[in-house]
């Protein structure tokens, strides 16, 4: 009984029987039938539904992709307006509890109010600021770095430099 051929046996051990190619199927004498009309038409159905199928997750993953676009652009807008807010930060006074008589007209007393909150926090150090205007900050950093790659597709400046050297050093022995 032989063992069974494994990739560690060398070609001398394996078995004559394992090497040899199956022979070739025999050519028919019959000619090629024509497929009926009830095959053509199963496989026209079959190929109408594959374009449907195909049809059908185009429109998924471009519904998906608007999805993400529309996420996108909230969490843009959230986020430039609540960094905006915290750069006002040097239009009002460090002690006003008093929101400027301006933001009110200019914003509208919601927002004014928001955009009060927002420069108060603007003026407090990183420790003690809420961690959102931080995260805010960073999403307004990656959305402008994602939209500058994708504005601005110049290559990379590279230059590669191969150093080639004929020294030889000398191997000394070295006594204890």
């Amino acid at each position: 009984m032989s063992s069974p051929p494994t990739s560690k046996m060398p070609m001398e051990k394996l078995p004559m029987e394992k090497l040899s190619l199956p022979p070739l199927p025999a050519k028919s004498s019959q000619p090629k039938l024509r497929k009926s009309a009830g095959g053509r038409k199963a496989e026209k159905e079959a190929l109408e539904q594959s374009q449907i199928h195909k049809a059908q997750v185009i429109r998924h993953r471009k519904d998906a992709f608007d999805r993400l676009q529309q996420l996108e652009d909230s969490m843009r807008e959230e986020s430039f307006d609540i960094v905006s807010g915290v750069l006002k930060f040097s239009e009002i006074e460090p002690n006003t509890e008093t929101i400027p008589p301006a933001w009110v007209r200019e914003y509208g007393p919601d927002r004014a109010i928001k955009m009060f909150r927002l420069a108060k926090y603007g003026q407090m150090s990183a420790k003690e600021a809420p961690v959102a205007i931080k995260v805010a900050a960073q999403v307004c950093g990656s959305i402008i770095k994602a939209k500058g790659g994708e504005l601005n597709n110049r290559p990379l400046n590279l230059t590669l430099v191969k150093v080639t050297s004929n020294f030889s050093y000398d191997a000394v022995d070295v006594e204890d």
